[in-house]
């Protein structure tokens, strides 16, 4: 069967799966630069992986302090229990 149309939201994923995959790729080849390695593309799997391991932990790090943010502002009455959700 032959593909004849595909919905608005397949293009906003590839998008911005393709959006994220291009940011990982730049912050590895300022990695690669920062180690004094090679930074010509394609980059290696190597590189890649640990550019993309680099934003887990920063993101990781950035979301505990907003987290704890919210966490200030709701206790100060500023978010009410429907700005914000904290899981079990």
């Amino acid at each position: 069967m032959k593909v004849t149309s595909v919905s608005t939201s397949f293009f906003a994923q590839f998008t911005q799966k393709r959006l994220f995959a291009l940011q990982i790729a730049a912050l590895a080849e300022q990695m690669a630069r920062q180690a004094g390695e090679p930074a010509n593309r394609p980059l290696t799997r190597a590189q890649l992986e640990r550019a993309l391991q680099a934003n887990s932990v920063e993101t990781g790090l950035v979301m505990e302090s907003v987290f704890a943010w919210a966490g200030e502002m709701l206790k100060a009455g500023e978010l009410s229990d429907n700005d914000v959700y904290f899981g079990d």
